[in-house]
């Protein structure tokens, strides 16, 4: 590991690997809190070099110190589970003096980014990492002849798990790194990250630029050049460019079909144009190429289950039984699928039955959750918008989709106080603007003022917002008058 100021993380991150591993090395560079204190403590070899923007070379500093047969290397605010670890141990037993890709499994706020890395790697002389930031060993193993192979192992990542502020910050800092190491050394892996960072700074125009460039040359790998076309059709999709999104998918699509994030990308924009059947028959066929797991880009379940309760949710709000019923038998989690049939069949549900939908209620599966309660009768559904907590929805759509309903169906539930609820917790430019629309119907002005500054304060992060303001202020103005 290279280590600084990481007090908070570190004795996790060491937790998890002591039992597994011959030695721990740790390079610190230029710790202020207790982080080599807490290192020491593990019976961690403790080095110290001097920080010089550049975090391939600390990482081969690092490296060098290693003794042992493989070299395993992480970041402090990473761990790898027990059960993780025995498949780190079984891939290694059946690929003697191979290189390794693990699964890194981001935390986010609103859910998990995936993407895969190599991260353990025979010890041989003579092998360096690349790159200011984002540092990566495939290049040198590829040029000295080791081979790398996919490992089913997952390394959970905290360190997005943090404020968007936090997050603007990480990558401003990687930026300016990569595009110093751009300028002296071109190449489609500066390009690609290049792109990443303009992607988190919302610098869309300059991602879809640089990650174009980056899928043109030939040297850039098989992973990164479907993660560049995945972001580019999500930039599309967010702009409604349907169409340039489908066409990104396409081209990803046609280097690997076993990816079911893509294919629920692209079942959503096919939702968007009407073309329902298409959609659900995009979900069958991403549901018989997880079957067969036939190459590395299947990361874990996660993704086939944001897929599966896609087309589930989909199938049941098209009436369309006989697909629900063959979407539900993939579902992973017994406990969800055995509540998921209950509340289909309108079994007897009972407040306790809700009690169950709250605990499981989670970013995958709380569309169709609320589909199944919206089904139920008026008393049932009325409890549980009533009780529900917004910290449970994490998706800003579904609590549109709830103060929809209420209105639709005439409820008798305060939904504009779930709106506010959630506002103060997620600061949504899509609710305050949601909620901004209903105070204008009901002209409650005094409330207006308020979420506008909070809108205003959001323009350089959301661009977007601009025209919206100002055709909000001239609708103000008209029911001023």
């Amino acid at each position: 590991m290279i280590v600084k100021d990481e007090e908070k993380n570190l004795i996790r991150s060491l937790n998890s690997v002591k039992n597994y591993v011959d030695e721990l090395l740790i390079t610190d560079t230029g710790s202020k809190d207790k982080t080599v204190e807490i290192a020491e403590q593990f019976g961690c070899t403790v080095s110290h070099f001097n920080w010089k923007n550049d975090f391939s070379a600390a990482r081969n500093f690092s490296i060098e110190k290693a003794k042992s047969e493989y070299i395993l290397f992480l970041d402090a605010d990473e761990e790898i589970s027990p059960e993780n670890w025995q498949k780190i141990i079984d891939s290694l037993k059946i690929n003697k003096g191979k290189a390794f890709r693990l699964t890194l499994k981001s935390k986010m706020q609103n859910g998990f980014n995936y993407g895969k890395s190599v991260r353990l790697f025979p010890n041989i002389s003579g092998l360096k990492f690349i790159g200011k930031a984002h540092e990566q060993i495939d290049q040198s193993l590829i040029e000295m002849g080791v081979d790398i192979v996919n490992c089913n192992a997952v390394i959970e990542h905290h360190g997005y798990n943090v404020s968007e502020n936090e997050i603007q910050q990480k990558a401003s800092r990687n930026l300016s790194l990569l595009l110093n190491e751009h300028q002296l050394n071109p190449s489609s892996f500066t390009e690609f990250h290049i792109g990443t960072s303009f992607l988190i700074l919302k610098k869309y125009e300059e991602a879809i630029n640089y990650l174009s460039a980056s899928i043109q040359k030939d040297d850039l790998y098989v992973d990164y050049k479907i993660s560049a076309l995945k972001s580019i059709a999500l930039i599309y999709y967010r702009f409604g460019k349907n169409n340039e999104a489908l066409n990104s998918i396409a081209k990803a699509l046609s280097i690997s079909q076993n990816s079911p994030d893509l294919i629920n990308l692209a079942a959503k924009i096919h939702v968007k144009l009407g073309n329902i059947n298409e959609a659900i028959l995009l979900c069958k066929f991403g549901l018989e190429q997880h079957e067969t797991k036939t190459d590395f880009i299947i990361k874990d379940d996660f993704e086939i289950d944001e897929l599966v309760y896609f087309a589930a949710n989909l199938s049941l709000t098209n009436n369309r039984k006989d697909d629900f019923n063959l979407f539900i038998k993939y579902l992973s989690d017994q406990k969800t699928k055995e509540l998921v049939i209950k509340l289909f069949n309108k079994a007897l549900v009972s407040n306790n039955d809700l009690e169950d939908c709250f605990e499981i209620l989670n970013r995958l599966n709380e569309a169709l959750i609320i589909s199944l309660i919206f089904r139920l009768d008026e008393e049932i559904q009325q409890y549980f918008v009533e009780n529900l907590s917004v910290e449970l929805i994490q998706s800003e759509e579904e609590i549109i989709r709830i103060s929809n309903h209420i209105q639709k169906e005439n409820m008798n539930i305060d939904y504009t106080n779930l709106l506010e609820k959630y506002s103060e917790v997620n600061d949504s430019p899509a609710i305050i603007t949601y909620l901004i629309s209903v105070y204008l119907k009901e002209q409650k002005l005094n409330k207006i003022e308020e979420l506008l500054s909070k809108l205003n304060s959001q323009v350089e992060k959301y661009p977007e917002l601009a025209n919206y303001l100002e055709l909000l202020n001239s609708k103000i103005l008209s029911v001023v008058k």
